[in-house]
């Protein structure tokens, strides 16, 4: 009976534990953190924060967003550019600090989810082809 009320207790903790991160950690490899980014069903690669960030003016909670940006921003840090995607990821780093900075300010915020939203798709359709 122990071992079980044991194993129910694990179980609980794991699942909890997998269902309050959805986003990703950042990785430590230019490769790992292109994988990252260049992953739709990830909340954290680039069109997933893109797609979030559609729909963020309508919703109060903005943590998941805020954790998906800072796992991008790393990994695209990580990333070994040239040329116009260097230039690309640059100006995605800087639209997702702009949003970090304006993401309490509701009269600016639709405005810098838009930028951010379409830098980010345009990286994705410069590195993840």
């Amino acid at each position: 009976m122990k071992r079980l009320a044991v194993a129910t207790w694990a179980i609980t903790i794991l699942t909890a534990c997998q269902a309050s991160s959805s986003a990703s950690s950042p990785v430590t490899e230019p490769e790992a953190a292109l994988g990252q980014l260049c992953d739709a069903a990830s909340s954290s690669g680039l069109e997933g924060i893109a797609t979030q960030l559609d729909v963020l003016v309508n919703t109060n909670d903005k943590s998941e967003i805020e954790a998906a940006s800072a796992t991008a921003r790393a990994n695209l840090e990580l990333l070994e550019l040239e040329g116009d995607q260097a230039e690309w990821r640059v100006a995605s780093v800087d639209a997702l600090n702009q949003l970090e900075r304006r993401i309490d300010e509701p009269e600016r915020l639709p405005e810098v989810a838009r930028h951010a939203a379409r830098t980010l798709r345009g990286l994705e359709g410069r590195i993840c082809s």
